[in-house]
This record gives structure tokens, C-alpha cells and sequence, in this order.
């Protein structure tokens, strides 16, 4: 409303006040009582454009409030400004700090010291400082300047105090099973408004789902609890998710790493060197490692999951047995370590002798084996004439022979791989790691002819394939004992 329209219902509202109460028209009124309408109208004039401005604020729990308030629009006097309070803490309104035209404060009902007058007099401002704020301290505040001749003028301020979540994840670590279980719980404690609480799940978002509630506490603040929930299987674990919580004053995003216990599976022996081996094998928690010999009195020394043979001895030969376990169960697997004394070209299979199976990742999966004929191919569950011995002749260079059928595996110029009774330069394999950790065997004697197997099992020629293909990938591995 502009000032003119509040001048005019003012003096509207005085004279028709003024004629109700003396019986008289307002034309009456104007000639009977001319100074008493000089002082409505000096009344009106002053407080047309009079206006207490203030500002809602928010603050957090433990910190300084401060209350903005001003007057505008008048040259009238303060008499005094007081402030009133209507809280959590009492519902009553309450007058509980007072301003003196001469700068004096006075204190009521309870504040005390924790009231500042923080404003100025000559400047009409009539704000203050609310020291230490607690939860029972919201609610509205009301400002009223006094002010002579016009009176009273009046503001309310609401005051919000925020109280910041504390956010907690739990951790959960479930056996894996068939059950929708609890993966792990987010917390946003404590909290005033209550927090928004939810999880980013990404790639998970159709495998898992979650749960949220809320717990409002006698002191107004509230507890969110969102709860993440899915069936425990393998492929969850080590995955990650996030959990975010949201509010006023903060937001905090936790990344969690989901963790699902299961006991060891199937375990493989490799070959890192002629003298050192290590055992492989999915689980968790993490797996404790155990090197065992049955036919050899000497005790083998490992760390962890390695073996270390201290030198290549006939003194090592032997059996030897991993055994990984945790609380959930346990896994072992053995390799056959034979070091040959005496040494013929004739029998070249000498030195560090491992007796294992090569797995190709084709098809179905194929181990290799060598026939009593000489034929060679895969056949997908491992079979006596699988079980193969490899040699190491030089670094990087191995023989291939099958323990069954004590023939060298031998690849001629053609690519075409066959079991011989004698051992030559085309028995002769170079040994790779690929990237994926699976082995290439590229022949010596025909370099770029590889030893591969197809779909179906069949023995391919070496020369139609190259070590990028899956073919041609071997995986080593010993025959295994439970």
C-alpha cells in the first residue's frame, strides 16, 4: 500500500471511530472537533510509511544467532525496543529483552547473558545476538519499536536451529547364500531437519534394492537409517556402491566396498620359476597358506602362498601339497617336483619335472593330451593321457611329453602336432605369458607356428593362428587332490 492510501484509511477509519462514538456526521465532526482531527491527520502523516524490517534466519545448534531488525520510513523517537519469544521451550509469548531510549538493557525470563543488543539506537536498528543457540531455542521472535507520538510497530522473525547429521556406515560381511540378507547400513544421525539418506548402486541397481526409516527423538532431532539389502552371492563382492547423505548443512558421500565371505575354491598350482611355485584360489576372508610334502622328509619352506625350492636337487623330489583355507572352509591341491640326476639327450626331460594339465579356454575348455598313436587333441574333463610332464630345457624354453604315453610332443613345419618316441629341435616349445596369464607355445624350430586347439577340441594347424587368439592360450594347472 503507498503511503497516501495508508494516510487516507487511516484518517478514514479515526472519523468514522470518532462519529460512532459522539453520535455525530463527519461533517460535524470536522467543525466540532477541528483539533483533534489536526492531531489524527499529524498522527497518520508520521506512521504512514513507517515499516520494521527483519529477517528469518537459520542456525546451527551450539552457534550465535543473529537477529536483524530496523526500523524505516520515520522521524519519530524510540521510546524503547523490546523483544518477545515464543519457543519450543515455551509455547507462551514472553517479553525477555528490553532497549532503553538511552542505549540501557534490561533482561527477562531466563536468557540472561546469552542476549546482546547488537543494534543502534540513533540508527534504529534494534538487533541482537542470540548466544550459544539450542534446539529448545526455535521458535518466533518479535521485534516492536515504541515510538512517539505513532506507538508500537512490530516484526516476527523465525528462527530455525540446525542440528548436523553425524553419518555412520556399518559394515556387514554375509556368508555367501541363497537369502536376501543386509549388505551394510547407512546412518544420518542425530539430525534437525531429518537428513535425506539414499544409495548410487550404478551397474548393482537391479541386483540390489534398499530400505529407509526414519526416528524422531524427544529433542526433535531424527534418525535415517537406509538399509542396503540383496541375496549374498560372489559377484557382489568386492564391488562397490556409495551412500549419500544430504542436509542443510552438509552433504557426505561414503564409498563402501561390499564384502561377501565364502569358502576356497578350486585351487591351481603355477609355476613361477624352475625353483618357485604359488597356489592360487578364490575366497573370503583372506586365505592362510600351508606347504606340505608326504614323501620328503625335508620340510618345505614357503611364504604365503609360495613355494621356494632352495636349489634343484634330487634331494627335493617329491610330492608336494597347498592347502589354502579360512573359518568357511578349506582347498588343496599337489604337484610332483622329480629332478633327473643323470642327464642324456636321448631322455631330455631332465631337471625340474612338473606334472600338470594344459587348459585351453576354447569352446567348452579343452585339455591337451597325447594318445599311445601319437595323436593329439583336447578332451574337455581331464583324462590319464592329459597328465603331462614339462621340462624346462633352457630360459624360456620347454618339452612338452605325456606321462601316459611317454611320447614328446613335436610340431613339424607344417604346424601339425604329433607324440614322437624320439625327442628333436621340433619338440622344442618357446613358453610365453600372455597378459591374460595364460601361456603361448610357439614352436622352436618353426618360429610363428603355435600349438592351438579349436571349438570343437580338434588339434589346429600352427601355422592358420597367432598368440592374439584364444586358441592358442594355455593355462597350467596340476592335477588336484581334496
Amino acid at each position: 500500500m503507498s503511503p497516501l492510501n495508508k494516510w487516507r484509511t487511516c484518517l478514514l477509519l479515526l472519523m468514522n471511530s470518532l462519529c460512532c462514538r459522539y453520535g455525530i456526521d463527519a461533517l460535524s465532526a470536522t467543525k466540532r472537533h477541528a483539533s483533534l482531527l489536526f492531531l489524527i491527520v499529524l498522527s497518520c502523516s508520521s506512521t504512514a510509511g513507517v515499516n520494521v524490517v527483519g529477517h528469518d534466519t537459520a542456525v546451527l545448534n551450539g552457534q550465535n544467532a543473529t537477529l536483524f531488525s530496523q526500523l524505516t520510513e520515520t522521524k519519530d523517537n524510540i521510546t524503547s525496543i523490546v523483544w518477545q519469544k515464543k519457543t519450543r521451550e515455551d509455547p507462551e509469548k514472553k517479553t525477555f529483552f528490553i532497549i532503553r531510549q538511552d542505549g540501557k538493557t534490561e533482561h527477562r525470563n531466563g536468557l540472561g547473558d546469552r542476549v546482546k543488543f547488537i543494534g543502534n539506537i540513533a540508527e534504529k536498528k534494534g538487533s541482537i545476538q542470540l548466544v550459544e543457540m539450542r534446539i529448545l531455542d526455535e521458535g518466533i521472535y518479535t521485534c516492536i519499536f515504541n515510538l512517539f507520538p505513532s506507538g508500537p510497530f512490530e516484526t516476527n522473525i523465525n528462527v530455525t536451529v540446525l542440528v548436523p547429521p553425524v553419518v555412520i556406515l556399518t559394515e556387514k560381511a554375509p556368508v555367501a547364500g541363497n537369502l536376501e540378507v543386509t549388505l551394510a547400513s547407512c546412518f544420518a544421525c542425530n539430525a534437525r531437519p531429518a537428513a535425506e539418506v539414499f544409495w548410487r548402486l550404478g551397474a548393482l541397481n537391479n541386483s540390489l534394492r534398499t530400505e529407509t526409516s526414519h526416528t524422531v527423538h524427544p529433542n526433535g532431532t531424527v534418525t535415517v537409517v537406509s538399509i542396503l539389502l540383496g541375496v549374498p552371492v560372489k559377484y557382489l563382492n568386492q564391488r562397490m556402491v556409495q551412500c549419500v547423505a544430504k542436509h542443510n548443512t552438509l552433504t557426505k558421500e561414503l564409498d563402501y566396498t561390499i564384502s561377501i565371505h565364502y569358502p576356497p575354491e578350486t585351487l591351481m598350482i603355477f609355476a613361477d620359476s624352475p625353483t618357485e611355485f604359488h597356489c592360487k584360489v578364490d575366497g573370503n576372508p583372506i586365505l592362510t597358506y600351508t606347504w606340505s610334502s608326504r614323501e620328503n622328509k625335508i620340510t618345505p619352506y614357503y611364504e604365503g602362498s609360495k613355494l621356494l625350492i632352495p636349489r634343484l636337487s634330487s634331494d627335493f623330489n617329491g610330492l608336494y601339497i597347498c592347502n589354502a583355507s579360512n573359518k568357511y572352509g578349506s582347498s588343496s591341491g599337489s604337484l610332483y617336483l622329480h629332478v633327473h640326476i643323470d642327464v642324456q639327450y636321448s631322455n631330455p626331460a631332465q631337471g625340474l619335472i612338473i606334472h600338470q594339465l594344459l587348459y585351453c579356454h576354447v569352446g567348452i575348455g579343452f585339455h591337451l593330451q597325447i594318445l599311445m598313436n601319437g595323436s593329439v587333441w583336447g578332451v574337455h574333463k581331464p583324462s590319464e593321457y592329459s597328465i603331462l610332464r614339462v621340462f624346462a630345457m633352457r630360459p624360456g624354453v620347454v618339452g612338452i611329453c605325456g606321462i601316459k604315453s611317454e611320447l614328446y610332443l613335436c610340431t613339424n613345419k607344417e604346424g601339425i602336432a604329433r607324440g614322437m618316441k624320439q625327442f628333436s629341435n621340433e619338440c622344442l616349445f618357446k613358453e610365453h605369458m600372455e597378459e591374460n596369464h595364460y601361456n603361448t607355445y610357439s614352436s622352436l624350430a618353426h618360429p610363428n607356428l603355435y600349438l592351438a586347439l579349436s571349438q570343437q577340441g580338434q588339434l589346429r594347424r600352427g601355422k592358420r593362428v597367432a598368440r592374439h587368439q584364444a586358441c592358442t592360450h594355455f593355462l597350467p594347472g596340476q592335477p588336484l587332490t581334496h
